[in-house]
């Protein structure tokens, strides 16, 4: 069996990250250093990442306090749980960093401020360093695009590191003048120097925005800094702060909003040269199949949590699957605009579409969106290629498993309870356009599926009577479990109870020895052939079915990439084994979190609650 695993993460870099719709910052130094900055760019289908020729990164501040020049130590947080915010003080002089993505914006701003809380006067001179690389393209991964170069855009004072024809720009300015320390690409935003007075505080922004050409970055820091730093940063703080969902103030709640801002701004963005809205698995060059689009990640995973958020940017990602990617649904893996870039047919990223539907009708009420030509042209086209999966055994078949393996045997039990959760979706979304004949029709095919998942997809195990994960339909059986595609959901999509006797075995032989990938420790979790590690999507699943184990005590101490979801974390410390940056992951972990800990009207209500409340509401119809 060929399975392409991931690469272990043996060195863990200190970092942060935030980002707007349309840049990305995925790696800012605790120096203050923006490594990087990046953009979506949908007629390259990539990724494009504006780097650095030097080791202190792209930016970098430049601090002095009474003729010291030192490496300062920065104290962080994160403004709104997003906007990363340094301190530090030097006697009686603070010093402030702030590292901005404004809401809306096609652009960045770095500010450095000084304030003199003694009574001496103190000498502080403020600025940065720039160091401009080249402009890569990216999707696994990197290559430089030809002919981009930096330059000054004179009449705009602006320094200007261009992707050449047919890329992207990334220009930067200020209230200061550049100056060209080297010859090696380095620049200088010109230091200032500054008397500080008793009381009196000083600061100083740069400017850096993007653009789908030179003229156009370059204009736009023009614009940024005649909206201001003060505004900018009010506006930002003012749309996180409404947009965010009311959290309960326990020791996950840091945890929440974090992961909840990484998925909505990184597992989604919109293109710098069009400004279509795209779906990603991460923008983040940093995951390790970043800038493409999977629907299992962006359907399954980011979607719960993008709701939560905004079920406007929710819909746009939904109604941009239906018109882009669904001609090659099932598909492993497609560029930007929906032509096909990983071959090899998953029965769960066929099914996410119609899951994915249904939790949006569910959470807004919103049935305009079956009205829609796309919409209901795609459920039909749906509808077909899920009944053309059917097997002669009643069961459906998949080629590659949830985590984009081949599987021992065609029909895994969660793809067919995933199946027929699709069918069900599918059944009332016709109901409610008025198609009763496709609607008895995929009803019957729904029910058909659940008796036969019931009479061949069961076995007598080391725990009782259980669900397999995977059978050939004449006998033979495969007992194991993956977190991205786990057993222990079957009963968050509806399938069967939590009480129910099979599923309780099944969760019982998954948490057991007889499982030879759980994996004990200080934090526990669940592995797979795939990556040998625990998964934070075995957190999320286990806190969405019930907490079968003490998720809460493993979550508290998790490290995880810089407190970012990632694909795998070692046991012994909690930190990023594989797949750093993983940011429809963080969605789902920011989701599970949500149902599980939420106070508000629903408290933790599962997808089977919401699929009888959706039902009924049909009905009522």
């Amino acid at each position: 069996m060929l399975l392409t695993v991931p690469g272990e993460i043996n060195k863990h870099n200190r970092y942060m990250l935030t980002g707007n719709d349309y840049v990305s910052l995925p790696w800012i130094g605790t120096d203050g250093s923006i490594k990087e900055a990046g953009v979506v760019h949908y007629g390259n289908n990539c990724l494009v990442r504006f780097s650095s020729s030097s080791a202190e990164g792209l930016i970098s501040p430049i601090v002095s306090i009474d003729g010291k020049v030192k490496e300062f130590q920065w104290h962080w947080h994160l403004l709104e749980h997003w906007i990363p915010m340094g301190r530090l003080m030097y006697g009686d002089v603070v010093v402030t960093i702030t590292v901005l993505t404004p809401v809306d914006e096609k652009g960045f701003c770095c500010r450095l401020s000084a304030a003199n809380r003694g009574p001496e006067n103190h000498r502080v001179v403020l600025g940065f360093n720039v160091a401009a690389g080249e402009v890569q393209k990216h999707i696994f991964s990197s290559m430089p695009l030809p002919h981009s170069r930096h330059f000054f855009h004179q009449w705009t004072q602006t320094l200007v590191l261009d992707g050449g024809p047919g890329g992207p720009a990334l220009a930067m300015g200020g209230e200061l003048e550049w100056e060209a320390c080297d010859r090696r690409g380095r620049y200088r935003f010109k230091q200032k120097e500054f008397l500080l007075s008793p009381g009196e505080q000083i600061g100083m922004t740069l400017y850096a925005a993007v653009n789908k050409e030179a003229d156009g970055a370059a204009t736009g820091v023009i614009h940024l800094r005649r909206v201001g730093w003060g505004r900018l940063l009010a506006r930002t703080v003012k749309w996180l702060s409404m947009r965010k969902p009311l959290f309960p103030q326990n020791d996950s709640c840091g945890l929440f909003y974090r992961n909840l801002w990484f998925n909505y701004f990184y597992a989604a963005g919109k293109a710098v040269d069009n400004g279509n809205l795209v779906s990603v698995t991460s923008r983040s060059p940093y995951y390790y199949v970043s800038g493409a689009f999977w629907a299992r990640d962006s359907l399954l995973w980011s979607f719960p949590a993008l709701l939560l958020v905004s079920p406007a940017r929710a819909k746009g990602v939904l109604k941009a699957a239906f018109v882009r990617h669904l001609r090659h649904a099932g598909k492993h893996a497609h560029y930007l605009d929906g032509t096909e870039l990983y071959p090899g047919f998953e029965l769960d990223q066929l099914a996410a579409y119609a899951v994915a539907v249904k939790k949006y009708l569910s959470r807004t009420r919103d049935f305009s969106l079956l009205r829609g030509a796309d919409i209901k042209r795609g459920l039909e086209s749906l509808a077909a290629k899920l009944l053309a999966c059917k097997g002669k055994e009643g069961l459906y078949r998949t080629f590659l498993d949830p985590s984009d393996d081949p599987v021992s045997y065609p029909y895994l039990t969660y793809d067919n309870v995933l199946c027929w959760r699709a069918l069900r979706n599918l059944a009332g979304f016709f109901q409610i356009m008025g198609n009763r004949v496709m609607c008895t029709r995929i009803n019957k095919a729904a029910k058909e599926l659940k008796n036969n998942i019931y009479r061949r997809c069961m076995t007598d195990g080391p725990c009782g009577r259980m669900f397999c994960w995977a059978v050939d339909g004449r006998g033979n059986y495969e007992l194991y479990d993956a977190p991205p595609g786990s057993l222990q959901l079957i009963t968050w999509y509806g399938f069967c109870t939590p009480e129910s006797t099979a599923y309780r075995n099944t969760v019982k032989w998954i948490y057991s020895r007889h499982n030879p990938y759980y994996i004990p420790g200080k934090y526990k979790g669940l592995g797979s052939k795939h990556a040998y590690f625990p998964w934070v999507l075995s957190l999320a699943n286990d806190l969405l079915s019930g907490a079968h184990h003490d998720v809460s005590a493993v979550l508290e101490g998790l490290t995880m990439d810089n407190g970012y979801a990632c694909e795998t974390y070692r046991p012994e410390n909690g930190m990023a084994a594989t797949g750093a940056a993983f940011a429809a992951c963080a969605g789902f972990l920011a989701n599970a979190l949500w149902e599980h800990f939420s106070r508000g009207e629903r408290k933790g209500e599962s997808d089977a609650e919401s699929n009888r409340r959706y039902i009924t509401k049909i009905k009522e119809r």
